[in-house]
């Protein structure tokens, strides 16, 4: 088209800043999807192990290597490369339309800004005493400690709804709405093409979501929370068992 810039299909280095190691991360999904659309590509994928202080030298590191790319997997590797933080106002208002109260509750971080795992327990049984009807798992890198929320809070008789997969198939969150891993990895190859091949300027890419979300039901947690879902949910949720 007129005006458009030709696309470019040099070979590219892209280095990858988790969160968490790499096991199963949207990250690590990304990178068949690129080499499947024949865009080549060289990959450094990077774990920071929940400790946001190492990321300047990860970026140290992305520019001796004169990489075209850096995608971000985790919520505090992400929030340190765009220097942002995250607002709840937000939540709470959404809560507020359908009667809800909504309460954040940060988990402590220790001396090395790390979340402090040993508070989790107490913290839970707070939410207890207090007759929280749920907690909610937004998709943040906390999930590394998934499996002591989940099940510390299934002991508690409290259910977990997840915006994190690992949570569900991993833990013992109740249920969840969530973008599975294989979509959010083939948007951010579709993002990374956009910028790296086509030329894109980042900023006049527009915001979007993968599109496609699942419904997730833990059935063995329904069961022990004595939760079980209406019929007309499971006809459209996967069920885990």
């Amino acid at each position: 088209m007129p005006g458009q810039r030709a696309p470019s299909f040099r070979r590219r280095r892209l280095l990858g800043a988790a969160a968490i190691a790499p096991a199963a991360g949207a990250h690590h999904a990304s990178q068949p999807r690129i080499k499947d659309n024949r865009l080549q590509a060289d990959f450094v994928v990077r774990s920071v192990d929940m400790d946001a202080s190492r990321v300047p030298a990860l970026l140290e590191e992305a520019r001796a290597w004169h990489a075209d790319l850096i995608y971000t997997w985790g919520t505090p590797v992400s929030l340190t490369v765009a220097a942002g933080e995250i607002d709840m106002r937000e939540m709470r208002v959404k809560a507020g339309r359908v009667g809800a109260q909504f309460t954040p509750h940060p988990v402590p971080l220790d001396d090395q800004g790390q979340p402090r795992a040993s508070a989790i327990p107490a913290m839970l049984q707070e939410f207890a005493a207090q007759k929280a009807q749920l907690i909610y798992i937004g998709p943040d890198s906390i999930a590394s400690q998934r499996i002591l929320v989940t099940e510390t809070a299934l002991a508690l008789g409290l259910p977990v709804f997840s915006a994190a997969e690992v949570a569900l198939r991993d833990g013992s969150a109740l249920f969840g709405l969530v973008a599975g891993y294989r979509n959010v990895g083939r948007l951010t190859a579709h993002k990374a093409a956009q910028i790296l091949y086509h030329r894109v300027k980042p900023g006049a890419l527009p915001v979007e979501t993968p599109g496609t979300y699942s419904y997730l039901v833990n059935m063995d947690v329904a069961r022990q929370l004595g939760m079980m879902p209406p019929a007309r949910v499971l006809q459209f949720a996967e069920q885990i068992k």
